[in-house]
């Protein structure tokens, strides 16, 4: 299909890029201080529960890496 039509609408902040929702898609980098408040949480955690992911990618992994060297219990599901 031809998509010639479909306008993507501007950062109405910055007027110098393209809207773009606050997530992290697939193949983009997670932001710095997410990464920090993630194994803030980690260190914090009694276990963790890792939904979505067979831990191919590093975004994920890291944490359940972490998580294992802390002797943290760990489930994963990824349906």
């Amino acid at each position: 299909e031809v998509y010639d039509d479909v306008i993507v609408p501007q950062c109405n902040k910055c007027n110098t890029g393209f809207y773009k929702p606050d997530v992290v898609f697939f193949g983009d980098s997670v932001p710095r201080h997410r990464v920090e408040r993630c194994y803030g949480a980690v260190e914090a955690c009694d276990g963790l529960f890792c939904i979505g992911t067979s831990l191919a990618v590093h975004s994920a992994f890291r944490f359940v890496q972490r998580a294992a060297q802390n002797g943290v219990p760990i489930a994963i599901l990824n349906v």
